[in-house]
Parts: structure tokens; C-alpha cells; sequence
């Protein structure tokens, strides 16, 4: 089976808008303070505070769909392997949506009630964003897992450009670098996500840019049963 032109550049576009989107949301979020009072105190005060979160969760499922591009466009001989490389990813971007998941539902919630001045959500807000947050430092893990090996099989590919491979690494050296040197509630805790947007989006415009996106063929493996 074969990729037609339409269905990569349709990808492309579903995955340069994910990032769009998940870019656009993390760039109008609020800073966030370190107490959960303070910080149910900066939600309420935010009225687009859920639609961001929405924005983001939105965008971080287009990634997911609009990511397996990378498949159909391959020319590593490596495909069993990229397929694992983006399987990982793609749960670890799903692990980072729960904490934004969290603070679009729950946290927005929590945020009404606490203004309203029910104090009794304080204590409740803050483990459940604590869970959220060990969701969210553990897909930033699998991200940068993932990327470490989705760098080898771009560097393998005689049709990517050498840079793309490096954008990968970054994302995967990055993402362990936030991990550990970062507190969960940091942003540089969700380097791994960020830095893997950016070779989201650059692999979605080298597909747009070309004049004749070429079709991999789908190896036997996968597009062939039996």
C-alpha cells in the first residue's frame, strides 16, 4: 500500500496545526505559582484558562494522528523501528495531555469553587494536580525515550536532511535535561514535548514545501497481512 500525495500532505497540515495549537496555548498560559492557593487564585483570575487547556488538548491529539506521517515518507529501511520510535512518543504526548486534561476540567472547577470561597477544594486540587503532574514529567520521559531513537532512524534516512536528526536529539537530550534538573510544576519539566513540537512542525513544512511529497512504500511487515 502506498501513500498518495493527498493523504501526506493532509497529515502535514493536521500536524503543523497540532503544533500551532499546543505552541499558542503554552505561550498564553500564566505562569503558575508554587502554592495551590496561589495558583487557584491565578486560574480564577484567568477567564480563558479552560480554553486554553482545550486548545492544548486539541492540538496535542492532532499531533498524535498528523505524527505517523514520518512512516508513509520513510526511506531508512527502518520502519519497524521508527513505528516503535513514534509509538512512544505519541503515548508520551498522551501522558502530557492528562495534566492538561486535568487542569482544563478538574482545575477549572476546583478554580470556581475556590473564589466562590469553598476552601475545602484547596487540599483536593493540589494531590490531584500533583498525580497530573507525575503524568505529565512521565510523558516528557517517554518523549525523550522516544526521540532518542526517532533521531537514529531520521539519521538513517538518506532522503531527511542531517538537521532533522539533530532536532530529534534535541528533543530527547532536552527533554531528559528538563526532567531531571527541573521541578514538575516547571515549564523546562516539559522540554521533551516543546522541543519535540519543533520537529513536529519542520518535518509537517519539508512535506508542504515539496513539490511531490515521495510515498514510502508501507513495508511488507505492516501493509501486508500474512
Amino acid at each position: 500500500m502506498r501513500a498518495s500525495p493527498a493523504l501526506t500532505r493532509t497529515l502535514a497540515v493536521v500536524l503543523l496545526a497540532g503544533t500551532v495549537m499546543l505552541g499558542l496555548g503554552a505561550v498564553v498560559h500564566p505562569m503558575l505559582p508554587s502554592d495551590p492557593v496561589a495558583q487557584l487564585g491565578v486560574m480564577a483570575a484567568t477567564p480563558y484558562w479552560r480554553a486554553i487547556h482545550v486548545l492544548m488538548i486539541a492540538g496535542s491529539g492532532l499531533i498524535i494522528s498528523g505524527m505517523w506521517i514520518r512512516v508513509y515518507i520513510d526511506r531508512s529501511g527502518l520502519v519497524a523501528l521508527l513505528v516503535v520510535a513514534l509509538a512512544i512518543v505519541a503515548v508520551g504526548v498522551a501522558f502530557n495531555a492528562w495534566n492538561v486534561e486535568f487542569m482544563a476540567h478538574d482545575g477549572s472547577g476546583d478554580a470556581g469553587r475556590f473564589v466562590a470561597g469553598d476552601m475545602s477544594v484547596v487540599p483536593q486540587f493540589a494531590l490531584g494536580h500533583t498525580g497530573a503532574l507525575g503524568a505529565a514529567r512521565l510523558g516528557n520521559v517517554l518523549v525523550a525515550l522516544g526521540c532518542l531513537v526517532l533521531g537514529f532512524v531520521e539519521w538513517r534516512d538518506p532522503d531527511r536532511p542531517v538537521w532533522i536528526a539533530g532536532l530529534a536529539w534535541l528533543a530527547s537530550v532536552g527533554g531528559i535535561v528538563g526532567v531531571i534538573a527541573f521541578d514538575a510544576g516547571s515549564r523546562g519539566a516539559l522540554a521533551a514535548v516543546a522541543l519535540m513540537s519543533v520537529w513536529a512542525a519542520a518535518t509537517a513544512v519539508l512535506v508542504l514545501a515539496s513539490p511531490d511529497p515521495r510515498p514510502a512504500l508501507v513495508p511488507s511487515s505492516i501493509g501486508r497481512a500474512g
